[in-house]
């Protein structure tokens, strides 16, 4: 049975990989609330953004299995034309899935900083998330299982690199989303 889960694992990596390193992909996104209503479904296309020169990507999703069950998490990061340089998955105890974003964004950043990129684009699903990094106002309203996180988000953006952290919507996070399935290979314990 565990040799069947590796398997499913490594053929799982290497397609998500494949799909990685494509060049001009492209996701259509679309409104599923409205399916079967009488509005029509909105539908827009979602693309890869080109880099600047010198620049990578970080795309970080995290994940809870069940009502504040597994914290799951991954990540990647991509040069200028998208293709996959590393990337990463965590599971850790339990918790919240804003936890769950922020320890992936954590996990991420500490990555990033140490394979020495200094010119990196980060996108995140939450915007939660982004906002409590970006305001400092908002501390107040951080859950208490988070602000440790948030507090070394912050100090990995203040070092000495160029960091963007964005918004993005989920469609776009499609990579981030499949490191969920990844984990879903991976026994509890």
């Amino acid at each position: 049975m565990m040799s069947f889960q590796i398997i499913r694992c490594y053929l799982f990596l290497k397609l998500l990989k494949r799909f990685c390193e494509e060049e001009g992909w492209k996701i259509y996104a679309c409104d599923l609330a409205a399916i079967g209503s009488e509005i029509k479904p909105a539908v827009m296309k979602v693309y890869w953004n080109m880099l600047q020169e010198g620049w990578h990507k970080l795309n970080v999703n995290g994940f809870v299995k069940g009502v504040n069950g597994w914290v799951l998490g991954g990540g990647l990061i991509r040069d200028i034309r998208g293709n996959w340089c590393s990337g990463f998955a965590l599971k850790q105890g339990c918790g919240s899935i804003l936890k769950a974003k922020a320890l992936a964004l954590v996990v991420g950043l500490s990555l990033v900083w140490n394979e020495g990129h200094c010119r990196i684009l980060v996108e995140s699903d939450s915007m939660e998330l982004v906002k409590m990094v970006n305001d400092n106002s908002l501390d107040t309203y951080v859950p208490l299982n988070v602000k440790y996180v948030l507090k070394e988000i912050r100090e990995l953006l203040s070092c000495s690199w160029e960091i963007v952290l964005i918004h993005m919507l989920r469609e776009v996070e499609l990579n981030g989303d499949a490191f969920f399935l990844l984990l879903s290979c991976v026994r509890n314990g």
